[in-house]
């Protein structure tokens, strides 16, 4: 395992929330990068790593991968880059900076903090790589349930709500790592499907995850905690907004977690062989709209950051000659010992974690906001439904359109034909995956 502290030394501008209306204050606490090495019995590495951050975007990630290529051997598909999503970390890279009323010299912060970012990724895999020392590996999924689906419950009514609508994901994936006794804990990979929300004013925090790292490294010495954000996209934690509730949350994740690992028998030890798959999707736009849509937007728009947005477009139009309308999307698919780990790029709706359930099976353990946090990452049914993550979202993102329907087949496809190739018994799908 390896750490480094990415807590801003500067006030700096804060990712997240185009509400706020200065840079930070201080910190509640740290930030980290974290990483976890594993290498089976047979030499095969892979290396995940964590991060108290909004997300990571492709130029990112490509600049840790070729690093980690270069310096240490290991190719793309052995490595995952997995974001908290938190909302109290710094800004960086260069995806959604129009909702940011960002000056040059923030811009400056932007481009340094960043920079600091891959170079701490780095030095973390890297650390984690040359400690690697013979383990034990243990899976299973606890549970938590402070998680609601934003779409179908309003905030405002939550706490009149007695009966909450729409899919969510409960579960807590918890890889449980110790000596070759078995007795010592040295490290914890857990996740969780929910957006860090809690909090949204001026400190840096890691959010309900941080306070669940925090209350685990301290409940068992000597052990490291890493967390992945799952498939939240369409995911709050409701109630929210104070440093208490967020302290609550964490502590009951951490509980969670705390179950898995103590209860004897509960998880199930993984044998030592590490199979890997990766690919990429192309996911697609439906038509660009008109320039005179866009202007309207750009002139017109109630919001100033979707103003902003659209004007960007336009002088992306003007500049190339057109706009994006489609991505590269990368999927992972791991066998850990027998334990699916998927791990999915984007702002992914909870409803690709229980897809990939259906076909992995129920202890499947899905990562979403991994590689490239590029837009979110909505279904076929989202999309028709529309609102924010299904379409509106799209333009802060660098997209004049929403994500085709076939968004879902697209990625689904990729997930069965990698699951095939990295050993994982997949079962038929009851909708059809072309």
């Amino acid at each position: 395992v390896g750490r480094v502290n990415i807590t801003p030394d500067e006030p700096m501008w804060m990712a997240g929330y185009a509400a706020r209306d200065h840079a930070a204050e201080g910190p509640i606490h740290p930030l980290w990068i974290k990483a976890i090495a594993l290498e089976d019995a047979g030499g095969n590495r892979g290396v995940i790593i964590t991060a108290d951050l909004l997300g990571f975007t492709a130029k990112m990630t490509g600049e840790i991968r070729d690093r980690l290529q270069s310096e240490r051997g290991i190719q793309p598909g052995q490595i995952i880059l997995n974001a908290s999503h938190t909302h109290s970390g710094p800004v960086v890279g260069r995806k959604l900076l129009c909702i940011y009323p960002l000056d040059a010299a923030a811009k400056d912060q932007v481009e340094r903090m960043t920079a600091r970012v891959v170079d701490a990724a780095v030095q973390a895999a890297g650390d984690a790589i040359d400690h690697l020392s013979p383990a034990r590996l243990f899976a299973a999924n606890g549970v938590c349930r402070f998680a609601v689906n934003r779409r179908n419950n309003p905030e405002a009514e939550i706490d009149r709500i007695s009966d909450l609508k729409g899919p969510s994901d409960h579960a807590v994936p918890v890889l449980k790592i110790t000596d070759p006794e078995g007795k010592q804990v040295r490290a914890v990979l857990f996740g969780y499907a929910c957006h860090s929300t809690v909090l949204s004013g001026y400190q840096w925090c890691g959010d309900y995850p941080g306070f669940a790292m925090i209350a685990l490294e301290e409940a068992v010495p000597g052990m490291a905690a890493l967390f992945f954000q799952g498939c939240g996209a369409n995911q709050n934690p409701l109630p929210r907004r104070s440093v208490p509730l967020a302290r609550q949350y964490g502590r009951e994740l951490a509980a969670a977690v705390q179950r898995v690992l103590e209860e004897e028998n509960y998880a199930r030890e993984l044998s030592a062989e590490l199979r890997q798959a990766y690919g990429v999707a192309t996911i697609e736009t439906e038509a660009v709209p008109s320039r005179e849509t866009l202007e309207k937007i750009a002139q017109e728009h109630g919001t100033p950051y979707m103003r902003k947005a659209a004007a960007e477009l336009l002088a992306i139009w003007d500049r190339d000659g057109q706009l994006p309308v489609s991505a590269e999307y990368p999927v992972h698919v791991w066998n850990i010992g027998g334990q699916p780990l998927v791990a999915f790029a984007g702002e992914t709706v909870v409803d690709y974690a229980l897809r990939a359930k259906k076909l992995l099976g129920k202890d499947a353990f899905v990562m979403g906001y991994c590689d490239d946090i590029m837009s979110y990452i909505p279904t076929a049914d989202i999309i028709r439904e529309g609102g924010y993550e299904g379409e509106s979202s799209q333009l802060i993102y660098g997209f004049a359109a929403k994500w085709r329907e076939d968004i879902e087949s697209r990625i689904c496809g990729l997930l069965v034909a990698l699951a095939g190739e990295a050993g994982c018994h997949v079962t038929p799908d009851a909708e059809p995956v072309p």
